[in-house]
């Protein structure tokens, strides 16, 4: 057995196993009720997991399920308005003067490269 899909949306899991069905992989959901034992439990462990039977269904079902996933999105580097300094995309704040990045957005003073 092997798990393929995890969230702590339980719906989301449905919907994985679901789409694993629709493709003849068979399937199980482990943790669909186990909501009412977190503190007794860390809130990790008590997330819906979804597992199939056969390790050989693995690389089709990560490949079914990849749709359900976010896609990973780099945030662009920006510069700052104030002091003309690059900054990574995750700073909201410039690193090195201190303006706020959506002030400047707001204010129509965005750079981005």
């Amino acid at each position: 057995m092997k798990k393929v899909f995890s969230s702590r949306d339980l719906f989301l899991v449905q919907r994985a196993r679901e789409l694993l069905e629709a493709a003849r992989i068979p399937c199980n959901i482990h943790n669909e009720y186990s909501a009412g034992a977190v503190g007794e439990l860390s809130f990790l462990d008590t997330w819906p997991e979804l597992w199939i039977s056969d390790d050989e269904w693995y690389p089709r079902a990560r490949k079914i399920l990849a749709e359900l996933e976010p896609p990973k999105v780099k945030p662009s580097e920006w510069v700052c308005h104030s002091c003309q300094e690059h900054n990574a995309g995750s700073f909201d704040i410039c690193w090195q003067c201190g303006a706020d990045r959506e002030l400047q957005n707001s204010m129509g003073l965005h750079n981005s490269n």
